[in-house]
């Protein structure tokens, strides 16, 4: 055996470890992503969802929402129009949440059984829907075997796998908190420059891609929510080399990689950290990130009855996604590698959408209820793929409360109401926070449940479940590029969507659409004058024919557009309404 002397040694040792660590960075080829524009989906919080039939449920578990609950209710998901959900994480957690997870490899047992898990997903795919869970892969929760025999032993054979900042094992990256009822629990990061948690961590992703590995991901989930997702996790004020890793070069795009290998179609989608950003930055292993600015600007522009704010942002969006805009002022909704933005005005973390509206659901609960329809229009006709959080779309009412535990956000996650009078299936698992089921914004009677607006007309759950339908049976609607267009009033938001002509799956023949929509944010009747100039050339004149739609009030019919209205094209749309118009080239006679 060759001896080397010790320089040597180092110098190959360093020459590893440069080398190992530059093949990380180097990101696989992922190819491109499968085209999400054509989903709408749904997201639940499984212990606020719905729980399934109480004798049936163990004293642990009793009134919590729960995997047999959701499986129950899919025929509402599919009925609503969605083709697909999202739920928070089900892997065992003391937090109602499910956040700060122990290991991702089991169920959490408030929930259900591993059974319970797979049936949920074989039901989902029976219906065509597509199911996706969230994941936290950053760290794990202190109440877990890697953490509790790490902490405080430097010689546990996980002590380089978590991020002690200490040699004694006693100082680490991460938190504690007081939960919902009462127990305290806290999370660690993972040293993700370790192949240790690594190869855990993705061996826990790819499980439920094709949970009994027969090499058939049929079974399995269709991909993952990822939570809290950074290009690279380095705090101000943290000297943490390498940022403990969490990075996309470095972690990301390999994880992604091993994913694919089980699933070729596995479909990842971030929440990005920084929240002020579109998250861009990660649409290379990821398929796509949320519209977080959107999000804000459009809760912002239809508070202040504005639409600058939803102009500007949707403009920045797109540009993000770096498709080029055609001559005539279109922009693409999708990336050339077909990365894209999922489209959220309301979600789990802020306030519910309709305490946004900055209309008092108590002295006004009409008007409230009006204002959380045009709000489903803003959403569902925007150029992303959309995703609705659930209670979303009966206008559930709550804002983060004071309680001094993680409850704070119990007012955000209500149960959701499915009678008009609380009862089981619906969830109590607010019950173990007396204080945040005493604050409840929801009440009996209150118009704000599926029972109260199922088959209303006008009602919000009816407004979300046509608005889903429209959008995914107009191609332009969910495929087509857009364009701004300049208004007359400022609280209105007036855009054009185009789509190519195609094929269909069938071999049909799909001809170009150009659409026109218009969404007035004011609590008055307006006349909208567009400025339609770009499509008109010379003596062309075009057709502008009126959706007809249920659960609003529809336009007047407008005029034809010709060469002398081109800059001043008249809408008259309703307070808080929407107008959604085919355009085509006129025929040879006058409309009638």
């Amino acid at each position: 055996m060759k001896v080397v002397s010790l320089p040597v040694f180092l110098i190959i040792l360093v020459l590893s470890v440069v080398l190992c660590r530059w093949a990380r960075a180097q990101a696989p080829a992922l190819g491109p992503s499968p085209d999400l524009r054509d989903q709408v989906l749904y997201q639940i919080m499984p212990m606020t969802w719905r729980q399934a039939d109480a004798a049936t449920k163990t004293p642990e578990n009793q009134g919590f929402g729960d995997l047999r609950g959701m499986t129950d209710a899919l025929p509402y998901i599919k009925e609503m129009g969605f083709t697909g959900f999202w739920f928070t994480p089900p892997f065992p957690s003391a937090a109602y949440h499910g956040y700060q997870h122990d290991r991702a490899d089991r169920i959490n047992p408030r929930l259900g059984t591993e059974e319970d898990f797979l049936n949920l997903i074989r039901s989902a795919h029976e219906q065509n829907l597509k199911a996706y869970c969230d994941l936290v892969v950053y760290g794990i929760s202190t109440d877990s075997e890697y953490f509790k025999d790490a902490h405080n032993n430097p010689k546990s054979p996980y002590s380089s796998w978590l991020a002690f900042k200490d040699k004694d094992n006693k100082s680490y990256q991460g938190y504690t908190f007081t939960t919902w009822d009462g127990s305290k629990m806290g999370i660690c990061w993972w040293d993700l420059r370790q192949d240790g948690p690594r190869d855990l961590v993705t061996s826990w992703s790819t499980k439920w891609l094709d949970p009994n590995g027969d090499g058939d991901p049929s079974d399995g989930l269709d991909g993952y929510r990822l939570d809290h997702v950074w290009v690279k996790y380095n705090p101000p004020g943290e000297k943490t080399p390498d940022g403990w890793g969490y990075n996309v070069d470095t972690f990301w795009n390999p994880w992604k990689a091993a994913l694919r290998k089980v699933n070729p179609k596995v479909v990842t989608f971030a929440e990005q950290a920084r929240w002020e950003t579109t998250g861009a930055d990660l649409l290379g292993p990821f398929d796509a990130a949320f519209t977080k600015p959107l999000e804000f600007a459009m809760r912002d522009g239809l508070r202040d009855q504005l639409a600058a704010s939803i102009y500007a942002s949707v403009e920045r969006t797109l540009q993000e996604l770096g498709g080029e805009l055609s001559a005539d002022g279109f922009r693409p909704n999708i990336s050339p590698n077909g990365r894209t933005f999922l489209g959220i005005i309301g979600d789990h973390d802020v306030d519910r959408l309709a305490s946004s509206l900055n209309v008092d659901p108590v002295t006004a609960p009409f008007q409230n209820l009006v204002k959380a329809r045009c709000a489903a229009a803003l959403h569902l006709l925007s150029p992303f793929p959309p995703i609705v959080y659930a209670g979303d779309e009966i206008a559930m009412l709550g804002k983060a409360g004071k309680f001094g535990t993680d409850a704070n956000d119990i007012p955000r996650r209500e149960p959701f109401k499915w009678f008009a009078v609380a009862a089981p299936p619906m969830s109590d698992y607010w019950a173990r926070s007396p204080e945040a089921k005493s604050a409840a914004y929801s009440k009996d009677n209150d118009g704000r449940s599926v029972q109260e607006q199922l088959g209303r007309q006008g009602w919000p759950l009816e407004a979300y479940r046509e608005l889903i339908r429209v959008r995914l049976t107009h191609r332009a609607l969910t495929h087509g590029a857009y364009k701004p267009v300049t208004v007359s009033e400022p609280g209105a938001w007036c855009f054009l969507r185009r789509s190519e002509a195609t094929v269909g799956p069938g071999g049909e023949a799909i001809p170009e659409q150009l659409v026109l929509v218009a969404i007035n944010m004011v609590g008055r009747a307006m006349d909208i004058r567009a400025d339609l100039s770009e499509l008109v050339v010379g003596e062309q004149s075009f057709d502008v024919l009126a959706m007809e739609l249920e659960n609003f009030a529809n336009p007047l019919p407008p005029a034809r557009l010709t060469p002398s209205n081109k800059s001043a094209f008249n809408l008259s749309i309703a307070d808080y309404g929407i107008g959604i118009f085919r355009i085509q080239p006129a025929a040879d006679q006058p409309r009638p």
